[in-house]
């Protein structure tokens, strides 16, 4: 899994943002995303799979176990997925 070449995250505030730096085709917008989104998403940067993310985010957060980490890990790869920004 990859995210597509064109795509910048980077912090607003509280939170962050990944937009269409315009290199990308198929998707113009941005993505509003927490902080854990945005691990997850340089997980992904990283080469990471599933799995790995989610023990990153087990490894990193308190009280977080690795199930719920799973969840989240897969839900945004999911609608990152659906959006066209990363690909297998």
């Amino acid at each position: 899994m990859k995210i597509n070449d064109g795509m910048v995250l980077t912090q607003l505030g509280d939170g962050y943002v990944a937009v269409s730096s315009g290199e990308m085709t198929g998707f113009r917008g941005i993505v509003k995303l927490n902080k854990t989104g945005a691990d997850i998403w340089r997980f992904i940067d990283e080469g990471l799979d599933e799995s790995e993310i989610a023990q990153r985010l087990v490894d990193k957060y308190d009280n977080v176990d690795y199930e719920l980490a799973l969840q989240n890990t897969r839900y945004i790869i999911d609608v990152l997925e659906q959006k066209g920004i990363i690909t297998e």
